[in-house]
């Protein structure tokens, strides 16, 4: 009877064991990790409607492709991505400005990875200046595109370009339906609607 209440006790030691580890496998699974945890919050939109989030309103509208850009006197060949865009601040803070423009093209490449292109700051934009609250601020912005660029697409907007547990603007785009045009002027910063 000795020998058994050893064993016994082994068995149970082993059990529990295996439990414990069994448990903190759960546990591991069920925690987020950190790039989880600091995700960004996106809010999507389609073309035409408006995308609230924490501290900025954006409407993208009217997208073609030109193959020369102008604005004022300023004028560059190549495959340009323009969209008329209206944008406000939401809160009360006066110094909201649109900090993330990009066109991010997904499965592009032998890879299948992701590549991201920045609004070109090359001529004046709504990206340039604050947001005011409450006072839209339409305007063109452009991406200038590599030759043959297609398939889905993300027009994102953020007030940062660290856009880490704060709001990100997106729009979905299937650039194999975007019209193209030889030419097309990119409309001034106005007052704008959303």
């Amino acid at each position: 009877m000795t020998r058994a209440r050893p064993r016994a006790r082994t068995v149970a030691v082993w059990v529990a064991g295996l439990l414990l580890l069994a448990l903190a496998s759960l546990l591991l699974r069920a925690v987020p990790s950190t790039a989880d945890s600091e995700r960004p919050f996106v809010v999507d939109a389609q073309l035409g409607e408006t995308a609230y989030g924490r501290t900025i309103a954006v409407a993208a509208s009217d997208m073609e492709f030109a193959d020369t850009v102008r604005a004022g006197s300023w004028e560059q060949p190549g495959n340009w991505l323009v969209v008329d865009v209206a944008a406000t601040a939401t809160g009360s803070d006066a110094a909201t400005y649109l900090g993330r423009v990009a066109l991010v093209i997904h499965g592009e490449g032998s890879a299948g990875g992701a590549r991201e292109y920045r609004a070109s700051e090359r001529f004046p934009s709504i990206t340039a200046g604050p947001l005011i609250a409450g006072v839209p601020i339409a305007g063109g912005i452009a991406f200038e595109l590599p030759a043959g660029a297609t398939g889905h697409a993300s027009l994102e907007f953020a007030e940062n370009a660290d856009t880490r547990l704060d709001s990100l603007l997106r729009f979905s785009v299937d650039l194999d339906e975007v019209p193209r045009v030889q030419e097309r002027e990119i409309t001034d910063e106005h007052w704008g609607q959303l």
